[in-house]
C-alpha cells in the first residue's frame, strides 16, 4: 500500500481565511439585527442607521457595524438627565455569548 502526501497548505489556509471571514460577517450581521431589535424608536431613525459598514473578506477578515445617528451613544449610555437603554452593549454582550456559534467547525 503506498501513501502519497498531497502539499495543500495554500488551499487549507485559504478555506481557513474565508471561513474566518464568513464568521466575522456573521457575527456583524448579528449584532446588527440585535442592536436594531434593542433600539428604542421615536422616529426609526435610530433604529434605520443602525448598518454593517464594512464586509470582512479572506484578505481583510474585519467586520464592522455602526450608527450613523449622531445621538446614538448619548441614548445608549445615557446623558445626565436621561438614563441609557444600553442597546448597543447588550447587543455586543450577546454576539460575545454567541461569538464560536458563527463560525464552522471543520
Amino acid at each position: 500500500m503506498t501513501v502519497t502526501l498531497t502539499k495543500n497548505h495554500a488551499k487549507v489556509k485559504q478555506m481557513m481565511r474565508e471561513d474566518v471571514a464568513d464568521g466575522e460577517n456573521r457575527a456583524t450581521e448579528f449584532l446588527i439585527m440585535e442592536a436594531k431589535a434593542g433600539a428604542p424608536v421615536k422616529t426609526g431613525n435610530l433604529r434605520g442607521k443602525i448598518e454593517q459598514t464594512v464586509k470582512a473578506t479572506p484578505s481583510n477578515p474585519r467586520a464592522e457595524g455602526k450608527s450613523g445617528a449622531t445621538y446614538s451613544v448619548p441614548v445608549n449610555q445615557g446623558t445626565p438627565t436621561q438614563a441609557g437603554t444600553f442597546f448597543w452593549t447588550r447587543a455586543v454582550n450577546q454576539m460575545q455569548a454567541k461569538f464560536p456559534s458563527f463560525f464552522k467547525k471543520r
